[in-house]
């Protein structure tokens, strides 16, 4: 084994997700294990004003804001901005000088009144119509940063590669020099869908492999397509989810010998299973997540149990180990997780996480925020001056 797949004290950037509609408890714990903390997802509305939800929601944010504000370590805490559903209202504001406007202005007012240090865009996803204009916008948020007393942290949430062209509204190359860092999603290449995806069964977030069509199904093919047209892979952050994902109906193996993959019972057009739960309530309902099946091509594990047809996958600390192995030989920026939500009760996931790469630093400048974005920000920036007047 080589340095990097042995030492834990490599410190990357470590970004736990949490969101509205979860209502499981922050674990301060958990907390002090981020370098970023990431509360999400507020809707854009389409006067680009955004709102954090209804009274749960904001009771949720209120204590994540307090949890962060009491945690012992120096997390960043950041909001996400943006939802699956939010598509045609960022089409709108994005093609709407003045919505983009109040957008901006928005979004430093919140951070300002929150005592926050960044946002990240998360939107499923962009579409190509508004390539351009997103990387203008984008130009515009970090000039409007730059004009702060504060140096606020940007950053976007790119999508998985080789899946319906979603990468195609995304001009990597050029919002890699207008964002501070990226985090991939690249997860959700097989769940129990309710429509004829809900089959085969597979991993979630598998590093290598997948089937025929699906070939292009992986971690490794993703953020190499990034790194290829960037030539910036500290900029990108791999995604860890902590869900179980389980199926029912499952039957007999695609192929003899690769048991992950598994053909799976529709009815009415859909799998039955569970697409995200949390690992508290796999326990409270008595699924056992002991002794998983290891699978060597995708680095992954899975529970197939032929005499209930159910099948289960998740990630434990060794598919984990395996992630941060890849986040060190490929130099990446670090990971983020997909939930904190779903971690157990013991934090096991994020610790597993922790032990991989150390406890975040005291003195987190090597996470930090662009200060400059270039002659390239002044070119544009003359631009959006003249298309203002």
């Amino acid at each position: 084994m080589s340095n990097n797949e042995t030492e834990p004290d490599v410190i990357k950037r470590i970004i736990g997700y949490y969101i509205q509609k979860e209502s499981s408890e922050i674990s301060t714990v958990g907390l002090s294990r981020l370098t970023h903390a990431v509360f999400g997802s507020l809707r854009v509305q389409l006067n680009g004003t955004f709102e954090i939800g209804n009274a749960f929601s904001k009771r949720k944010f209120k204590n994540w804001q307090r949890a962060v504000k009491n945690s012992s370590s120096n997390v960043k805490s950041m909001i996400s901005i943006g939802r699956w559903d939010s598509v045609t209202q960022l089409s709108s504001v994005l093609l709407n000088v003045k919505s983009r406007r109040m957008f901006i202005e928005s979004i430093v007012d919140f951070l300002k009144e929150h005592q926050l240090d960044g946002i990240d865009l998360f939107w499923r996803w962009v579409p190509l119509a508004v390539q351009s204009e997103f990387c203008l916008f984008l130009e515009e948020v970090k000039i409007e940063f730059l004009n702060q007393e504060k140096q606020y942290i940007l950053s976007i949430t790119a999508p998985p590669v080789g899946i319906e062209n979603y990468e195609d509204g995304y001009d990597i190359e050029e919002i890699i020099e207008r964002v501070d860092f990226v985090n991939v999603y690249s997860m959700n290449y097989a769940a129990p869908w309710s429509n004829q995806w809900g089959t085969p069964t597979g991993p979630s977030a598998p590093l290598y492999g997948g089937l025929d069509a699906r070939r292009k199904f992986s971690v490794d093919y993703t953020m190499k397509y990034y790194i290829r047209y960037t030539r910036k892979p500290e900029k990108f952050n791999l995604i860890i989810p902590f869900y179980v994902r389980h199926w029912r109906n499952v039957e007999n193996a695609i192929k003899p010998g690769i048991e992950v993959f598994r053909n799976v019972t529709l009815q009415n057009n859909g799998a039955i299973g569970e697409v995200y739960m949390s690992r508290w309530t796999a326990e409270s309902d008595g699924i056992e997540l002991s002794n998983p099946s290891w699978d060597d091509t995708t680095k992954t594990l899975y529970i197939w149990k032929p005499e209930t047809k159910t099948f289960i996958t998740f990630e434990t600390e060794k598919s984990i180990e395996a992630k941060a192995n890849y986040v060190k030989s490929m130099n990446l920026g670090g990971v983020w997780i997909w939930l904190m939500e779903n971690d157990d009760q013991d934090n096991s996931m994020i610790e597993a996480v922790s032990g991989q790469f150390g406890n975040p630093s005291d003195d987190q400048s090597q996470y930090g925020v662009i200060e400059s974005v270039g002659s390239h920000s002044r070119n544009l920036n003359n631009r959006i001056i003249q298309n203002n007047q």
